[in-house]
């Protein structure tokens, strides 16, 4: 119990830090990700089709503490990636409203959240729900192919639901990574995602190539300066989000401005 705290303390509840504050050293191009890593092979044929008839776009999250407001570690909820995502859609799609339901919960399993679909889920009616998952999985040590198969019955109810899926790894933290292995969970994820044929946001990935690159760092002392850079963080996740929302939307069959597979 004491480690599942710890890990909760150290990798979800405010300790993504970076270099600097966000408002110092310009030069540094914090959203800068190899290309590889906010690929968009699947379509998003729900939000294309709203897009298309300028309808609003309903944006439903599933999630642990990392994906919810104050929990994420930032100065304040509006912050979080999921809330700068709805603002990040709201500016390039601003003849319709982009809105944001958060069902994010702390300790939340992939099981607890496809259990949860029928009932929470699919009565909002969302346009995309963006499903994040594999955390506490990983600090619980649990079995990865029960992940796989609590994930791939979720698609298959939101499916039927009309909604188009955007899968999202754990996060990374080196201090957290030192005690629990989420490789093989965030490995696992994408194999999910190819065999669905759904999107799946390489967080885990892109975060550990910014402390890789140095351009992010964990070890600032500053509680103050690691909130700051915790809005960094996430406000470079909810834009690179946004990236692959409007490439993938474009790419659905009969989309405006379809463009090929990558």
């Amino acid at each position: 119990m004491r480690l599942f705290i710890a890990i909760w303390t150290l990798g979800f509840v405010g300790l993504i830090t970076a270099d600097r504050a966000p408002a110092s050293d310009p030069g540094i191009d914090w959203c800068r990700v190899p290309e590889n890593l906010v690929r968009a092979d699947s379509p998003l044929p729900r939000v294309a089709e709203a897009i298309e008839k300028n309808q609003p776009i309903k944006i439903v999250v599933l999630g642990t503490m990392s994906s919810t407001g104050m929990g994420a570690g930032v100065t304040a909820a509006f912050r979080s990636y999921p809330e700068r995502l709805r603002e990040e859609l709201n500016r390039r799609y601003s003849h319709m409203p982009v809105t944001l339901v958060n069902l994010a919960q702390r300790g939340w399993t992939a099981v607890d959240m496809a259990a949860a679909i029928e009932a929470k889920v699919i009565p909002l009616k969302p346009t995309v729900v963006i499903w994040q998952t594999g955390s506490v999985e990983a600090v619980r040590g649990l079995d990865v192919n029960l992940m796989g198969e609590a994930i791939g019955a979720g698609i298959v109810k939101l499916r039927e639901g009309h909604s188009d899926v955007i899968l999202i790894e754990p996060q990374y933290n080196p201090r957290a990574a030192a005690m629990i292995n989420f490789e093989p969970y965030a490995e696992y994820m994408q194999r999910i995602a190819d065999s669905w044929d759904v999107i799946l946001f390489n967080r885990h990935d892109i975060m550990k190539y910014w402390v890789e690159e140095g351009i992010a760092k964990f070890d600032d002392p500053s509680r103050a300066l690691q909130r700051l850079n915790a809005d960094q963080v996430h406000d470079c996740l909810g834009q690179l989000l946004a990236d692959i929302v409007e490439r993938a939307a474009r790419r659905a069959p009969g989309a405006a401005g379809e463009t090929s597979p990558r």
